[in-house]
């Protein structure tokens, strides 16, 4: 069964965003992040790197895992 996707920050209830990693080249990419749908998180992935971010003040990061578990990463 499908999880619904977690579209708030569990810690301050801001926008919850996917991370994208490597050189965004396509223009849908750049237009998502303009529109606040992604965030880019550069070229190098650290191994505890989140893939998700919020879009409140503070950048929360978390990692979300394939059954749609957050944990927290400071």
């Amino acid at each position: 069964m499908d999880q619904p996707e977690i579209l708030d920050c569990p810690t301050c209830g801001a926008k919850l965003v996917p991370i994208i990693y490597g050189l965004p080249g396509s223009p849908e990419l750049w237009d998502a992040k303009e529109r606040g749908d992604i965030e880019f998180g550069g070229c190098c992935i650290d191994f505890n790197a989140p893939n998700r971010v919020c879009r409140g003040k503070d950048q929360h990061g978390w990692w979300e895992d394939e059954d749609g578990v957050l944990t927290a990463i400071a």
